[in-house]
């Protein structure tokens, strides 16, 4: 089976990354085929480290603005390159985004939100949750023309292994289509220093926050925490925090070590994307909060009570050199 993963723009290879690489990498070992990594032209520096993955030759996409028209293009224009039977690539919001279009476009299978999975000779098993978390579907496809999303946090071997030096190729689109508006400006999203997906805290926030202007302590104790903020989809309805902080059945599924939320009322859309985390610990006001039933430990007081005597004591204790 010949693979080509996809890796969105990374300004260094992180875990989430390389554990796309190692899946891809277990997949042409299993499958005797070919692996090919598509990624960007600002990307190109990161071909020191992706050659510790057998690799058989990097595509460096055009960089531009795109829409899902152009991408669309690039992808073609590799298909017609190389025969690839197999598209993989992770599962953030823009992935999400282009998966479906491709298998729309192409008329290949799609897979998405994998959590699990076993290559076999001729198929592959795979399951993948479905309401939530609350059932796994159980199913398999063949090993040609389908595009694979994977779930973070689903497989911890090290593929990696020093061989030689990958082929290049830029690919340019050719894409002419004229689109009917046209860019007025574009706004560089600010990333969190500690990323969701790969935080071992994570500091979740409801609509008990009551508005954007009271973040700034949730980002000083976070920095003290040296943690994520993950959010509620009311809070990103609201307009108060970006898309990608979401956690939760349309956003993100996390795994950290703890989960400290503040606010949030418990949702089932919102807790099947926590109840992985190692701890739960969960405040809110009010003692019939349905948080509670997923927490490990539950404190019944006001966030803004509580939030300020934390950091108050997590300062005392920097001062003083004492490890959190």
């Amino acid at each position: 089976m010949n693979i080509l993963l996809y890796i969105k723009r990374d300004i260094s290879l992180n875990l989430r990354t390389q554990e796309l690489l190692n899946i891809a990498s277990l997949c042409k070992k299993k499958t005797k085929g070919k692996l090919y990594i598509a990624i960007f032209e600002n990307s190109s520096f990161l071909k020191d480290e992706l050659i510790y993955w057998e690799i058989d030759k990097i595509f460096y996409l055009e960089e531009k603005k795109k829409n899902m028209e152009e991408y669309l293009n690039l992808f073609q224009i590799l298909l017609e390159k190389e025969k690839i039977d197999c598209i993989m690539m992770g599962n953030t919001l823009h992935e999400r985004e282009l998966a479906p279009y491709l298998s729309a476009n192409f008329e290949w299978n799609l897979v998405p939100n994998i959590i699990s999975f076993e290559i076999q000779e001729h198929k592959i098993l795979w399951n993948r949750f479905l309401y939530g978390t609350r059932a796994i579907e159980e199913s398999e496809t063949k090993k040609q023309n389908i595009v694979l999303t994977f779930s973070g946090n689903i497989y911890k071997k090290d593929e990696r292994r020093k061989t030689k030096n990958p082929e290049e190729a830029i690919v340019k689109s050719n894409f002419s289509f004229l689109l009917p508006y046209t860019i007025q400006s574009i706004e560089e999203k600010k990333l969190q220093k500690n990323p969701l997906e790969t935080a071992k805290i994570v500091i979740g926030v409801g609509k008990g926050i009551k508005g954007k202007e009271n973040f700034s302590m949730i980002e000083e104790l976070a920095n003290l925490l040296r943690a994520a903020i993950g959010v509620t989809r009311s809070v990103v309805d609201n307009g108060w925090r970006p898309e990608y902080e979401k956690v939760g059945q349309t956003g993100k599924i996390i795994k950290p070590e703890l989960y400290l939320g503040f606010g949030i009322s418990g949702a089932m859309q919102h807790m099947v994307g926590v109840q992985q985390a190692r701890h739960i610990i969960m405040v809110n006001n009010n003692p019939n909060a349905e948080s509670f039933r997923y927490s490990d430990f539950g404190i019944v007081a006001d966030l803004f009570d509580v939030i300020p005597q934390l950091i108050q004591y997590l300062k005392e204790y920097k001062i003083n050199d004492k490890k959190i």
